[in-house]
Parts: structure tokens; sequence; C-alpha cells
């Protein structure tokens, strides 16, 4: 039998019909998760946790029991309703001593150990001793081991400490002949004890080599005897892994949750072609614009082709401190001065940078002078690549626009051209803001002084009107020194319109109480301070105290709210402090400073 056993590594797997039975012991309303230390194949594992509904795991050291507990416990893991939430890992191919998991993770624990003796004693009793922190309060034990084991010193102390409400039970006939195998189950402790030498002797007698005391086989129980707890450990903190990690087992990791599964792995080794923001720019982009579309990342993997010519580029914006030293003389230097006065300056440019491969595999890197070339040798199909991907809202047509441009500002004659109307660059910067609004929600027009902005923001409503937006009601925001000058503007611009300041708040209900169309125009400064209201604040009981005389003559202080709540607080406070006792005692909100 010990060759037999050697040669098994102590492993003798606990047969089905004995399995069959302990199961009707236990009951576990609540699922949970149950751990094989040394699993096999699964011949245990998988039928406990498929009847009582448990999230199985396992360990196991030979190599083809521990893929075969593998198939198994993934087969029943796929079966279960919450298969997507236990991605895990829940068998290891490894020894249960290099296990790492969570303390008190699992409710049930069966242990069947290798029957082996080492240089510690029995292993048996170590993998009790070393399983039993995994167990969670209240969960339980279910111990497999050779009966005489129950003689060993070691075994009985340490059940009566840990555990309560054991029950011992030899395996039933014909299986318990062959190897004297026993099932040992309990309840673990909250804490350890220290047991009654009585209940010790007791378990002893039951392992004695000669065997006087009979021992019940083990039957079907009519009923649960064992309830398993709620898990107290919620699943999403649960950790299942060992400290040694096989070359397999470390390539499912990393294709599964490793860096090769990373979004930036896979776009180094399967690029594909940004897309960029779902954007349209008003009017088409200009060269200066295509650089920053590039530096910005919204090309990034595309394929540029010109005949036989095909490069990929990704672009990148950096900032890069330029350092200036300057030296200035000093026309009087003093004895402890020096004849030149030096001065460093640091400066952060922005540098543009694109980065191009062939399909040989040559990089290039174009910044400065090579960004130039670079620009000019591929700008037909850059143009062409932006305009197909950020197609312009406005292509220099007036979108309907012209009739009602050429009505603006008839009243007065452009300057040195000498005639009434708008200049080309002002049509075209309305007709396109218009464009941009009939698109979303805001508009910028940016321009130089003398561009004619105030002209052209006046205009944008004008042209907007013929196509049926309403314009009725429009506020204009303006620094200060611009109010008298938007309301000249705006009557040369669109005569129709009739403009007026904004100052208070009676000037918002006039306003809006004429007929359109309409322009108010606001100090942007008035806008911001909010003319006309104030903030509201906490309020909240204060510290409000009362002296008063006790009987024996000494003087206490009584808080207000205290005071309230007795009879003599309208005698014993001045009127208009008793008068105050209600509000005293609001508590702390938001309220208006005046009601």
């Amino acid at each position: 039998m010990r060759l037999a056993n050697t040669d098994k590594a102590g492993y003798f797997p606990t047969p089905e019909p004995v399995t069959n039975l302990i199961r009707t012991y236990i009951a576990a309303p609540h699922g949970g998760r149950i751990l094989d230390p040394c699993a096999g194949e699964g011949e245990a594992l998988i039928p406990l946790a498929r009847d009582l509904n448990l999230i199985p795991y396992g360990v196991e050291l030979a190599t083809s029991r521990a893929q075969a507990a593998k198939a198994n416990v993934e087969q029943l893991i796929a079966a279960r309703p919450d298969a997507e939430q236990l991605d895990g890992r829940h068998v290891l191919h490894d020894s249960f001593m290099a296990m790492i998991a969570p303390k008190e993770s699992f409710n049930l624990i069966y242990a069947n150990p290798p029957y082996l003796m080492t240089e510690e004693g029995r292993a048996e009793y170590g993998w009790l001793r070393d399983a039993r922190p995994y167990l969670q309060p209240g969960g339980l034990m279910v111990w497999v081991i050779p009966r005489h084991l129950l003689y060993y010193d070691k075994t009985a102390p340490y059940l009566l400490s840990w555990f309560k409400d054991i029950q011992i039970f030899r395996f039933p006939d014909p299986f318990y002949e062959r190897f004297k195998q026993v099932i040992v189950m309990g309840i673990h402790r909250q804490s350890r004890i220290s047991p009654e030498a009585e209940a010790v002797r007791e378990i002893r007698t039951l392992g004695q080599p000669l065997q006087v005391v009979d021992l019940e086989p083990l039957v079907a129980a009519p009923n649960p005897v064992y309830t398993l707890p709620a898990q107290t450990l919620p699943q999403a903190q649960m950790r299942f892994r060992g400290w040694n990690v096989s070359p397999t087992d470390a390539g499912e990791e990393a294709h599964a949750k490793g860096v090769i599964s990373s979004k930036a792995f896979q776009e180094l080794i399967a690029p594909e072609i940004s897309q960029g923001p779902d954007l349209r720019p008003v009017t088409p982009m200009k060269i200066g614009h295509l650089v920053g579309i590039i530096a910005a990342g919204f090309l990034n993997n595309q394929i540029l082709e010109d005949g036989d010519e095909r490069v990929l580029i990704k672009g990148l914006s950096f900032k890069q401190k330029k350092v200036t030293v300057t030296q200035r003389e000093n026309p009087n230097p003093g004895p402890d001065e020096h004849a030149y006065t030096e001065t460093t300056t640091g400066t952060d440019q922005v540098i543009t940078s694109i980065t191009t491969i062939t399909p040989k595999g040559k990089v290039a890197k174009h910044e400065g002078p090579n960004l130039s070339k670079f620009m000019e040798r591929w700008l037909p199909v850059l143009t062409q690549v932006i305009t197909d991907r950020y197609p312009p809202l406005y292509n220099f047509d007036y979108n309907g626009y012209e009739a009602a441009i050429n009505k603006l500002n008839l009243t007065r004659k452009i300057p040195i051209v000498n005639r009434p109307g708008l200049l080309p660059a002002q049509k075209h910067a309305i007709a396109a803001a218009a464009t941009r609004l009939e698109n979303g929600k805001d508009c910028w027009i940016d321009g130089e002084m003398g561009t004619g902005k105030t002209i052209m923001g006046a205009g944008v409503p004008a042209i907007m009107a013929t196509k049926g937006y309403r314009m009725d009601h429009v506020i204009i925001l303006c620094p200060p020194h611009l109010v008298d000058k938007w309301q000249r503007e705006i009557k040369f611009v669109w005569p129709r319109a009739t403009a007026m300041a904004i100052e208070q708040r009676s000037d918002v209900d006039r306003f809006f109480a004429q007929p359109g169309p309409i322009f108010g125009v606001m100090k942007e400064t008035t806008a911001r301070s909010a003319s006309g209201w104030m903030h509201t604040y906490h309020s909240r009981m204060g510290p409000i105290v009362h002296k008063q005389r006790t009987r024996e003559g000494a003087y206490e202080l009584i808080h207000a709210t205290k005071l309230a709540q007795t009879k003599t607080a309208k005698n014993a406070l001045p009127t208009q402090l008793f008068n105050r006792l209600p509000n005293l005692r609001e508590k702390r909100h938001v309220r208006c400073p005046t009601c």
C-alpha cells in the first residue's frame, strides 16, 4: 500500500457515491464559493459546486489532473447564468502552498489531502492547518483522511480549537475496507478556544490503532445538517492565483489581460486610420490648417499614395524650451561687480512633428524646414484626404444668401472704393457664419481691427431672417466703450432694425415688449456683475447664551435653544431676545436676504 501511495503521490479521489452522501448534509441557500486544495480531476469539486450552486476553485499539482480539472471546471462555469462575471482563473496548476487568495474567501472547503508523511509530520494535518484561514467564520470544513489520523496527537486539539458541531463518519461499505477513510465535518469558529481534555480523548479514541470503538458509516441525511452562510467577500474582490506561473498560464493571461490586449499595442500591430472628431470646418482649410490637423492626431495611421510612392503618417505636437543667453556690458562696474551682466531667458515653443514610414520600414521625422518640404510634396494628396474626411460647410457660394447680403449697408459708402454695400471678404464671412449657425449653436468671427467685425455681426441675423429664422430680438454684448458704436452700425447695416442700450432691469422689459427686429446692446461688464441681484447666504442657529443666577448664588450660561424650552424664558430674557428665539432655532439652509 505504501508503494502504491507513493506512486499516486498520496492521491485517492473520493468515490462518487461517497460524495453524493456528503452532499445530503449541506445546504447552501445563499450560494458562495468552494475550495478543493487537492482537486485531482475535480471528482468531488464538480458535483458539490454544481449541486450546491457554488463557484468552484481548485488546486492540483499533477499536470494531467490539473488540465482535466480545468476543462471540467470551465465547462461547469460556462453553464452558470453569471458566467460573464466569473472571468478569473479557477484551477491552479501548482502546489496548494503556493496558492494566493484572500483570507476567509470561501464558505465551503473540501479537503482530501495527500496521505503522506513529511519532514514536518503528517501531510493531512498540515493541509487542514493551512487551508483553515481561507474558510470564513461559520463556513463548513469537510476533511477526508485515513482513520488513524484521528489518533495523531495534533489532530483532535486543532479540530476542537477551531471547529464546532463536529461530526465524524467512516466511509460506507465497501469503500471503507481498503483504506479505512473517514469524513470529518465541522463549522469554523469565529475565534480559537481551548478544548476540553475529555473531548480530545474521545476523538483520539475513534482513531486508536486497535479501533475498539465502533464508528458510524456515512449514510444519506434526511435533512441538511449544515447550512452555509452567505459569502462575506464580494466576488469583485476575489483574487485566485499562484506564486508560480507556468509559461502556458502566463501566455493566456497576457493575451487576455496583458499589454498585448491593450488598445495601444493593438494599434501598433494593426493600426487603424484615425477618424478624428465628428466635425466640419466652416470653410476649406489652408496649408496651416492641414499641419494642425495632422499634429493633433486626426490623420494618424493615414496612408498617403501618389503613384508608386506610399507612406503612413503620424503627427505630434510638443513643447520645447528655447534658452537664450544675452550679455550686456556694465559701463561702470564696481569692485565686486563683473564687466558684463548675463541674462538667461527660457521660452516655450510648440514643435510640430510628422513621422512617416514606408512599406520597406524606413522611418523619417519631419520638423522645421523638412516639414515644409513634406507639406509641399504631399499637399495635393493631403488636401484631397482632408476634403473627403472633413468637407467644409461653406464653399464661397453664398449658400442662397447673395440677394440678402447685397441689400446690406447701402446707406453709406465704403471708404476708398467709394461705393455702398460690403466688401467681398465681408460678404463671404457673413454667409459662412450664417451657414454655420444653420448647422450648429455657435459661431466665431475672428479678425483684426478694421476688418468690419461689427458690420458682419449685425449682418448675420439680417440675412438669416430672410430664410425664416426668428431674429426678432437679438442681444449684443460688447465692451462699454462700443455700446454707442454698435447702435450706429446696426442702423447702417440693417435700416429696418432698431437698437437700444440695455442698462437696467426695466430696459429688459422694454426690449422684449417692442416688436422686432430689435437689437439690445449691453455692456459685458453689466451682464457679468448681475446688477439688481444679491447673494443668498446660509443662516444657522447662533451661539446666543443667557447669564442666569442659580439657587446657590452663582451664575451659569444657558444656550438660547435650551432656554426657549423652559417656562421662565419670557421672564428671564429681554423682550427683543425672546422674540428672536424662533429664528435662532432654524437649521442651516439657503435663505433669501430680504424675505
